[in-house]
């Protein structure tokens, strides 16, 4: 799949070349893999990045439990559902939010995205970068 994303939103046609014209990715496929873990590589990708992308200092937070109530680990989703979904959301009065999100491939009126993870950040061309970058780091 190719996703094109314009200059101004990652601010610059050069910044994030490192590998292949796209940032080192993560291995979110790797079979069980926590959440917490891709959410701790997620930012420690983010930290690495050119300075000139201003995204050094944003981090994720996990918004799901590490454990089940089993004691079970969290999961990253599976491959076989890889549905990922990064986007900025406006706050209610404290500026702008990335949201990463597994939205799940089967429906029905019980069946919701599950909110993974959020980041705040002070401007809505901030959130987009970082929305974008994200999801260039997570694809699978």
């Amino acid at each position: 799949m190719l996703i094109e994303i314009p200059d101004d939103i990652l601010g610059g046609p050069d910044q994030l070349t490192r590998t292949g014209g796209h940032p080192p990715r993560i291995d979110v496929a790797a079979d069980s893999k926590m959440v917490q873990v891709v959410i701790e590589q997620l930012n420690r990708r983010l930290r690495d990045l050119p300075h000139t992308v201003d995204l050094h200092h944003y981090d994720f937070t996990v918004m799901v439990p590490v454990l089940r109530e089993d004691k079970t680990p969290v999961l990253w989703p599976s491959r076989d559902d890889p549905w990922l979904a990064c986007y900025a959301v406006r706050g209610s009065n404290e500026g702008y939010y990335v949201h990463i999100s597994h939205v799940p491939r089967v429906t029905g009126p019980n069946v919701t995205p599950t909110l993974l993870a959020v980041a705040k950040c002070e401007n809505e061309l901030i959130a987009m970068r970082l929305a974008a970058v994200a999801f260039l780091l997570l694809e699978a």
